[in-house]
């Protein structure tokens, strides 16, 4: 069952094992001894509890990939044979030792292989189910045992910080009952054993110095003994096992706490079920909030124990500042240490401005960080050589893929380039990939103004950015030249198609004229759309061709067949052909604009694509739709259209009805599985966009920016008001989010409906999962700071997008908070009369 490792194969081991062991006593000293050399190589292997297969790393540091996938789930089978060890310890503690200990080193052997233990979330209850054996032959080994009892201690503290010395991570399942009960059930024991610990530092203390009064008046004892005995009681008073029994007992009240915000989002007291949790609500002691001395004390005992894991104290309480100077301190003066964890340098740059020259030896050498935070880096310290190479060092260790999704930010970087470090980086990236050039020269030429009209030049970076181009294509080889002149030529012949047709009347007479255009763009082979790279055209729909209604401007739609591929495909076209066209095409529709900046959407559907990574691999279930827009000169632009969509209005003038009516319309009574179907899509969307639209302040939402589609999938487009801007003059008229009555009645028409509780519950988790990464979203738009957009209109914005997060707040704390959010904005009086407004004015159908 061990080389096995299934679920079902371990309970049929355990069941023969315990079969095996009733019926011959005389066998379970061998049975015993095989089943440690089993539990042994299973480590040694890495399988089970030490699967290296992680998952991508969660947190602060958190590194943007398109292709991210979730890791694989951890089976339960640990647990079956953890329950089988505990079982059979319990059975023979008293009648063999022998087994006792064997029991009680399998469980040493896993301790302290802990830092090589799955650090995927489903592991958490096997982790605690394992401490919690720990504990178990902590109160059942007799006197005889008391060593292995305290080297099993001091490897369960150690453990435990090994399990805390990583970003928390965030769940990936809605029903968290196992690891709340193992969660509850160790710090109830821990409790208990905390009273133990107290009787063993006392009994320490006065064998130390009886022992020691011994070999001091002993003349026949050697010297080097009374030194080991010394320097073994120095360790033992170093260790301190209450404070080591308290910060666990902190750490473990703090996940559990954690654990049960999530377990219980909407707060209906789903936690009030889970065992132990009502008897470690009653413990009052050790404090929640301790004193700053005692902060110092769990401080020196983490750091005697385990070093790094001090850094993730630090962040799991941000909110206490004497632990961020300590942590940041020790940082400094043991660099070497916390190098190689990317979280520690944001402690390490704390000292800066006191120790620029020790800040600058040590940061050349530290690991790399998500490159959002490397880029933060340039700005924040334009004049520090050896940060700003540090930072390029960082950026270069990307791949391409990657760094596509930050060229915006990039581009503004160049604004702190005193020095032409990151020029010289720009211009390297773009000789080793086409793609990323592309994609660069398009977002240059956007950013050479700072209007849509190309009339106000930006003094700053205007005149670099045009050399920067002409820089970029004098490098390219020539299969990248003719790369740059198919591709860049087919986007200019489907642009100008807009130019052309805005002198005709909008109507049959524009349309018309749209159609003659699109006839005439010619499609070379190996061309892309720039808003989606992955993708080869092979056709154009030339009957697609539809002008928008703009009577001053002329966007257009039109639709074209594209076969998916991978970067390195699109990259090197020729050599892939004969593999792509083995491919089945599909449909996708864009619409061209000129005369509009979407570079501010392109920042929030940047945001919402991290925001959507971060949900894939959690699993959490809900739908996010972040379709693609991209700049390509001042005022033009591409962006993809959502399939199979319509507006709100388009649906309300097309069926005189309401969301709620249309939905009962186009899919049936709410008990059929058509309309349950709708409305779960509909759940799943309207949860992940009212968290984005609160914490971006998406505004200007009416009914003719929210798309609805086929599935029930609710779809907010059109982000021209958010941050610190909205219309009417910027007084924020409307709520934090939009939730009408036509909205509430799709979930049930009630607070106390099931799906509205549903709905309730998926916020609480989109919002606690997307708190890890306050500090790359505001560096996202902190980089964007100096484009002069629109929703850039005061000097608060960082200061109010990081209140929205709430960093400070424990996710206990959080959850209360957005509830209280999406409360407030239930109904509210200000969306309706928005929606009035809109109809008023613009014929817009609520």
């Amino acid at each position: 069952p061990v080389r096995v490792w299934k679920l079902t194969a371990m309970r049929t081991g355990v069941s023969c094992w315990s079969w095996l062991l009733s019926e011959r006593p005389d066998m379970e000293t061998r049975v015993m001894h095989a089943m440690y050399g089993a539990w042994v190589w299973s480590i040694e292997q890495g399988i089970g509890l030490f699967s290296p297969e992680h998952g991508t790393e969660q947190g602060a540091e958190a590194v943007y990939k398109p292709d991210a996938k979730p890791a694989p789930s951890l089976s339960r089978a640990p647990n079956v044979w953890i329950a089988f060890l505990e079982e059979r310890f319990r059975i023979v503690r008293k009648r063999s030792m022998s087994q006792s200990q064997l029991i009680g080193n399998m469980v040493l052997v896993a301790l302290r292989a802990a830092r090589s233990m799955n650090r995927h979330f489903t592991a958490v209850a096997v982790k605690f189910n394992l401490f919690n054996l720990a504990l178990t032959l902590l109160h059942g080994l007799g006197d005889m045992a008391s060593g292995l009892r305290v080297i099993l201690r001091q490897q369960l503290f150690y453990a435990l910080l090994c399990y805390m010395a990583h970003a928390p991570r965030i769940p990936c399942k809605p029903d968290l009952t196992d690891e709340l009960e193992s969660l509850g059930r160790f710090y109830v024991s821990l409790q208990k054993d905390r009273q133990l610990c107290k009787q063993l530092e006392l009994t320490l203390r006065t064998h130390r110095q009886s022992k020691l009064a011994h070999l001091l008046l002993s003349h026949e004892v050697p010297l080097t003994i009374v030194a080991s005995f010394l320097c073994f009681f120095a360790i033992q008073g170093h260790l301190r096992f209450v404070r080591a029994c308290d910060l666990m007992l902190v750490l473990t009240r703090h996940e559990a706490d954690r654990l049960v915000a999530w377990h219980d989002a909407a707060a209906t007291g789903r936690d009030t079920t889970v065992a132990y949790l009502s008897e470690m609500k009653a413990f009052s002691k050790p404090s929640q909030r301790p004193s700053d001395r005692t902060w110092k004390e769990y401080f020196d005992v983490a750091l005697a124990t385990l070093p790094e894991s001090i850094v993730f104290l630090a962040r799991r309480f941000n909110n206490v500042e004497h632990l961020q100077r300590l942590v940041s301190q020790e940082v400094l003066r043991r660099p070497v240490i916390y190098a190689g964890i990317p979280e520690a340098l944001k402690y390490l740059l704390n000292n800066y401005s006191q120790d620029a020259a020790a800040t600058a030896r040590a940061i050349l050498s530290w690991t790399p960080v998500a490159p959002v935070t490397a880029l933060s880096l340039l700005r924040l310290y334009p004049e520090a050589d050896h940060i700003v190479l540090y930072a390029l060092r960082v950026l270069n260790s990307f791949k391409p893929d990657v760094i596509l999704f930050y060229i915006p930010q990039i581009v503004q970087a160049l604004r702190c380039d005193r020095k032409g470090y990151i020029r010289d980086y720009m211009l390297r990236a773009a000789h080793h990939s086409n793609l990323l050039a592309h994609q660069m020269i398009w977002n240059m030429k956007t950013n050479v103004y700072k209007d849509d009209e190309a009339e106000h030049r930006d003094e700053i970076i205007g005149d670099m950015l045009e050399e920067m181009i002409k820089a970029i294509q004098a490098q390219m080889s020539d299969a990248g030249q003719q790369f740059y002149e198919r591709e860049f030529d087919f986007f200019d012949q489907v642009t100008d198609v807009s130019g052309r047709i805005r002198d005709k009347p909008l109507g049959p007479k524009r349309k018309a004229a749209c159609l003659e255009e699109l006839a005439k763009v010619h499609l070379q082979d190996g061309c892309y759309l720039p808003a989606i790279p992955e993708g080869v055209v092979v056709g154009i729909d030339y009957n697609s061709g539809h002008p928008m209604q703009s009577a001053a401007k002329a966007p257009y739609l039109a639709t074209f067949d594209v076969i998916d591929c991978t970067l390195s495909e699109m990259e090197d076209y020729e050599a892939s052909r004969e593999q792509l066209e083995k491919r089945k095409s599909h449909r996708l529709s864009c619409i061209f604009k000129v005369g509009d900046d979407v570079r501010q959407d392109m920042l929030a559907l940047q945001i919402m694509r991290l925001f959507k990574q971060v949900f894939a691999e959690i699993q959490l279930d809900v739908a996010l739709f972040p379709y693609r827009v991209v700049a390509t000169a001042p005022g033009c632009g591409v962006i993809e259209c959502v399939p199979n969509a319509k507006s709100r209005d388009q649906l309300g003038r097309a069926t005189n009805a309401n969301l709620h009516q249309y939905f009962l319309q186009h899919y049936g009574n709410e008990d059929t599985v058509a309309f349950q179907s709708a409305r779960r899509n509909f759940i799943r969307s309207m949860a992940a966009y009212s968290i984005i639209g609160f914490l971006l302040q998406i505004k200007d939402r009416h009914n003719g920016n929210i798309m609805v589609d086929d599935a029930g999938h609710l779809i907010h487009i059109d982000f021209g008001f958010m941050f610190e801007s909205s219309p009417g003059g910027n007084i924020g008229f409307e709520p934090d989010l939009k939730l009408t009555r036509e909205m509430a009645d799709i979930m049930g028409g009630d607070r106390a409906a099931e799906p509205f509780k549903w709905f309730l519950e998926l916020c609480v988790r989109c919002y606690l999962a997307v708190r890890p990464m306050t500090e790359q979203i505001i560096s996202l738009v902190e980089l964007m700071l100096d484009t002069g957009l629109p929703c850039f209109r005061t000097n608060k914005i960082l200061q109010h997008l990081r209140a929205r997060f709430q960093p400070q707040m424990s996710d206990a704390e959080a959850a209360i908070f957005i509830r209280d959010r999406i409360y407030h904005s239930y109904l509210n009086t200000r969306t309706y009369l928005y929606d009035v407004l809109q109809a008023k004015q613009n014929s817009i159908a609520y």
